[in-house]
């Protein structure tokens, strides 16, 4: 029965998973923003100073792209499990106000609010599957995996700046996903936040104490804090490979 979910789950990655170029579009211009964004703050230096900003800002603007690439790969992935398209919507107005903070702030207030997942129904895909229908706690669980993702990118890039301590790419890598995490958990309309916090209380509580808990032990820059995350990640990864999200 497993392998038979499993089949047909990567039956439907195979066939189903695919970016729009509109979205696509609007993943390349987020990540312009991001690396604007996380490139104000760096000290520039007295020379050349353009250059080395935009050394910073295609470093950062590197990172953004795959951490929102990677992030909505991954679930798109577990959407199609559930009978679901996904597909990525920017909060443009969320755009503008991060830009905003960061200007105000001269870089040192680095929020993100880059938009939300919206989840079409497969109706051929869910013919037969038990109360079939819009269900909001598979839609909470697909968009919460999205911070799952931000975590799991956090600790490899903490991981990365542990060995190679200083390095902008790592570090900005670590801390832009630990930003991405909360600013989508906000619970507003135009946020994954609200949609998750509406599919499952449960879920959303549990996303903020993940979040909250990862944050605290990747930031304290200790091996030990970076193992007992990948120990709880690796726990979670194989509990969902055995029996389901």
């Amino acid at each position: 029965m497993t392998y038979n979910r499993f089949y047909e789950h990567y039956a439907r990655v195979k066939q189903y998973l695919r970016f729009k170029r509109s979205e696509l579009q609007s993943l390349v211009i987020v990540g312009f923003i991001i690396g604007f964004i996380f490139s104000m703050a760096q000290d520039l230096g007295d020379t050349l100073l353009l250059l080395n900003w935009a050394k910073y800002f295609i470093l950062a603007t590197i990172v953004g792209l795959i951490s929102l690439f990677l992030r909505l790969t991954l679930q798109k992935i577990i959407a199609l499990k559930y009978g679901y398209y996904a597909q990525f919507k920017v909060f443009w107005e969320g755009m503008a106000a991060s830009l905003v903070f960061s200007f105000l702030s001269m870089g040192a207030l680095p929020l993100v609010f880059p938009g939300s997942l919206s989840l079409i129904f497969m109706v051929r895909q869910r013919i037969g599957e038990f109360r079939y229908g819009y269900n909001f706690e598979e839609t909470a669980i697909a968009t919460l995996w999205g911070l799952i993702g931000n975590i799991y990118l956090a600790t490899i890039f903490a991981i990365l700046n542990l060995a190679y301590p200083g390095n902008f790419f790592f570090t900005t890598g670590m801390y832009l996903n630990i930003i991405l995490g909360i600013c989508f958990l906000v619970p507003l309309p135009w946020l994954e936040g609200l949609q998750i916090f509406f599919g499952s209380r449960f879920y959303y509580g549990v996303a903020l104490s993940a979040w909250l808990l990862s944050t605290l032990l990747l930031i304290s820059g200790t091996k030990i804090g970076i193992i007992i995350v990948i120990l709880a990640g690796a726990f979670y990864l194989i509990g969902n490979l055995l029996w389901g999200a």
